[in-house]
């Protein structure tokens, strides 16, 4: 189990020039019925780099507005076909591509999703709830959205914000 604490951001969408310049990858995120652990959403990614593809499996369990239990598995190709099996009738799968973000020795991950053009999320780990973050100057945040529960994934996965809704927000 691993305890996994991070603050996210609705961000205005990167320029082509600085997204191009960041490490990447593909990510197909799935939400699957749960084995009937209560506050469990369970899910699983094909994530695919440019040299490989990697297959996994997670349950996660919320323990407060930021943070989360996290239990995760590599699992084989075949694996990941048997737990689609399981897919939730009422979402759809994520497709985004996931860019990473170095400042200030903090690793920002911002995630462009197909169904926005002009938005974006951004997400940072942190050690505790208490600590710092420095923002990067080069991306727009538009606000903090830790906490939020129809930013989660799993809530995308089942209803799509419109983004002309949050940027007037």
């Amino acid at each position: 189990m691993n305890i996994e604490t991070e603050h996210k951001y609705i961000i205005k969408m990167p320029s082509q020039k600085l997204l191009y310049s960041l490490p990447s990858s593909k990510i197909e995120q799935t939400y699957i019925t749960s084995d009937g652990e209560d506050g469990v959403t369970e899910r699983v990614r094909r994530r695919e780099y440019d040299d490989r593809v990697v297959y996994t499996h997670t349950k996660k369990r919320r323990v407060s507005d930021m943070s989360h239990e996290e239990y995760e598995d590599e699992i084989t190709a075949e694996e990941y076909g048997a737990l689609l099996t399981r897919k939730c009738a009422d979402t759809a799968t994520l497709y985004k591509t996931r860019y990473l973000l170095t400042y200030m020795g903090q690793t920002f991950e911002l995630d462009v999703y197909t169904f926005w053009q002009n938005i974006a999320v951004m997400e940072l780990e942190v050690g505790k709830e208490s600590d710092t973050v420095t923002l990067p100057p080069d991306i727009d945040v538009i606000r903090e959205v830790t906490g939020e529960r129809r930013f989660t994934n799993a809530a995308l996965s089942r209803s799509v914000p419109d983004e002309s809704e949050i940027l007037a927000d």
